[in-house]
């Protein structure tokens, strides 16, 4: 009967696998270079490169152990070392007449110049991506107080950039002759189709800093400071184009359409000084807070005769700017007459009104289009 052989290696006992050792004893020696070095002593506390303190990783076949820093350079360069390279020397730009530093080490020309060549365009002359007024806001019109409105509500300045956002182009591109500029306004690469009005500008930025605005402005604007009070609604149109709503919409149960009309924000400094203009205006208004994960607190404008003169004092100028979107809306339901029509609340139109707008036809609840 043959008789199983067993690991060389003293007090093992294990089936011999190769080498005269078994598999664990053989796989040490392949990994390590010894079969004596086990779990607990193969890898030392220190770093084995001077003046190292990190725990050690690994071992260089089966030698000094290193840390990930140190094994790599000896598995590079062949020391614990970084052999001493000298810098390049920085050159100037390859323009004539520039003489800018490169943009790079290796560059050939300076930051201005590249992205003259990236462009496409003449190295000699300069031509602006966009143009805009400089004078914009030194005498705010009331043009100007409803785009620092929109500004207030859904802009943005970091150091001397200032920028708009908002889904609707048309706007921007009233805010864009506003400004007096030209290709201010960028479609942003995302799946809500959202445009970007913006510009770099440190005389305009110093003055809206004057106003009060500032850096991640959302949860503690004011009101503008030092603003001219005849603006103010003027301002807070832009707010309501900005953060606003004014939307037909339909009762659960009701045969005619109610108005929605309101203005919600994050900071509730610029939404308690707005409700206080309000307030002067004689403009009835409710207020409230809808708590998600930052609290918003919004403005709530229900009564008829408060819409009513909401809007005449908003658009009483027909040339002013304003979102088309929420002008129409608000104008078609004001204009039409009996809105408290057979007795329901106010703010209701009337179905008839309803079925004679191909635009309004399809918001009539389904079984009383035809009644």
């Amino acid at each position: 009967m043959a008789t199983t052989k067993i690991c060389s290696i003293p007090e093992c006992g294990k089936r011999r696998w190769a080498r005269g050792w078994c598999e664990m004893h053989y796989q040490r020696w392949r990994a390590h270079g010894s079969p004596h070095i086990g779990a607990a002593n193969w890898l030392p506390s220190k770093c084995a490169a001077p003046g190292c303190s990190e725990p050690p990783n690994s071992r260089y076949k089966g030698g000094d152990a290193f840390c990930n820093k140190h094994l790599l350079r000896v598995m590079k360069y062949g020391c614990v070392e970084l052999p001493l390279r000298p810098p390049a020397a920085w050159s100037t730009c390859s323009f004539a007449g520039c003489e800018k530093k490169a943009r790079s080490r290796s560059g050939k020309w300076c930051e201005m110049h590249y992205g003259r060549v990236y462009r496409g365009v003449s190295l000699e002359e300069r031509i602006p991506a966009y143009s805009l007024d400089q004078d914009a806001f030194s005498a705010v019109s009331s043009a100007e107080a409803w785009l620092m409105g929109m500004i207030w509500s859904d802009g943005n300045l970091r150091k001397n950039v200032v920028s708009v956002t908002s889904k609707d182009w048309e706007t921007l591109a009233q805010a864009e002759i506003v400004l007096g500029g030209c290709n201010l306004i960028k479609e942003r690469d995302n799946p809500m189709r959202h445009w970007v009005l913006g510009f770099t500008s440190a005389a305009i930025a110093s003055r809206l800093r004057g106003f009060g605005l500032h850096e991640a402005k959302s949860f503690s604007i004011g009101w503008p400071v030092s603003f001219p009070e005849k603006m103010r609604w003027h301002f807070i149109r832009g707010l309501w184009d900005g953060d606003g709503w004014a939307s037909i919409f339909w009762r659960p149960g009701a045969r005619t359409p109610g108005l929605r009309l309101g203005l919600c924000g994050a900071s509730k400094a610029l939404i308690d000084a707005t409700s206080d203009r309000l307030t002067e205006g004689g403009i009835h208004h409710r207020r409230d807070i809808s708590q998600r994960m930052n609290p918003l607190y919004r403005i709530i404008v229900n009564r008829q005769d408060a819409q009513e003169k909401l809007f005449r004092l908003f658009y009483g100028d027909a040339k002013s700017p304003r979102m088309k979107r929420k002008f129409e809306a608000w104008r078609d339901y004001l204009a039409i007459p009996n809105r408290g029509y057979a007795g329901r609340t106010v703010g209701n139109l009337p179905i008839e009104f309803c079925r004679s707008r191909p635009d309004l036809t399809a918001r009539i609840p389904h079984g009383q289009a035809d009644q």
